[in-house]
């Protein structure tokens, strides 16, 4: 468990406090309960016991959070796919987000008396970093090991083929009145090219894309069926006849 240590009377949980008596219908704690009091968080020092409980308690589970994450951003590429390892990638950003704005109400609150704390004596917060920064280093190799296979398949057997064409000069910007011709001259240049495989072309596109129609399609992962999943959304947003 993240950030616990084991002694001869039982567990220590990241708030420092030794675990309760265990209650059988309650199954296994590792946080005692919380002093009782008001549960609206204040800036008067006076009050922030039972605050700063619940607080240090969040970032515990946050911690586990990651730590689960980090289980599954190390297993082999083949057990998840592309699009579960972006879910799981979303997952660790939200809770590391939600880990520093904690974290940064904690620390002109936390009372200086007890700066001994495990929290900070423990250094929580950098061990949180290194945790969220080793979890998406292997989340980022797993996406290169899903895409490299479809980029090398496409190009093998194929012997040399032809330098994809620059398209510094063909662009768009979300100018409907223009969005015909941009189409037609993409398609002719790039989209019916057959030495050219659907991630190649969805990356000219993204690469072609400037203004509103480049944000329209921004959140797009680099992926063979993101170069569909691009025309549908610029077909939707642009080809419209009557601003033609």
């Amino acid at each position: 468990m993240p950030l616990m240590d084991d002694n001869a009377s039982g567990k220590v949980s990241i708030d420092g406090s030794q675990p309760p008596t265990q209650n059988p219908s309650a199954g296994n704690l590792d946080v005692p309960e919380p002093p009782q009091g008001p549960n609206t968080r204040s800036s008067s020092p006076t009050i922030l016991s039972g605050e700063l409980f619940f607080c240090v308690h969040a970032q515990n589970e946050i911690i586990e959070s990651m730590e689960e994450l980090l289980t599954q951003a190390s297993e082999p590429a083949g057990d998840m796919m592309l699009t579960e390892v972006t879910v799981v990638l979303d997952q660790l950003e939200e809770l590391h987000r939600a880990f520093r704005t904690e974290h940064s109400w904690l620390v002109p609150y936390w009372p200086p008396a007890h700066l001994d704390h495990a929290y900070f004596a423990r250094k929580v917060s950098s061990t949180e970093t290194r945790l969220m920064l080793k979890t998406k280093r292997l989340l980022g190799h797993l996406q290169e090991e899903h895409i490299a296979p479809a980029q090398s398949a496409d190009s093998s057997g194929t012997g040399s083929r032809p330098r994809p064409p620059e398209l510094s000069v063909l662009t768009f910007s979300g100018d409907c009145r223009k969005w015909p011709e941009f189409k037609a001259m993409f398609l002719s240049v790039i989209g019916n090219r057959l030495d050219l495989n659907d991630l190649e072309k969805f990356q000219y596109l993204k690469g072609a894309m400037q203004g509103d129609a480049s944000e329209l399609i921004a959140n797009l992962s680099p992926h063979p069926a993101s170069y569909n999943a691009a025309w549908l959304l610029l077909d939707a947003r642009f080809e419209n006849k009557r601003l033609i």
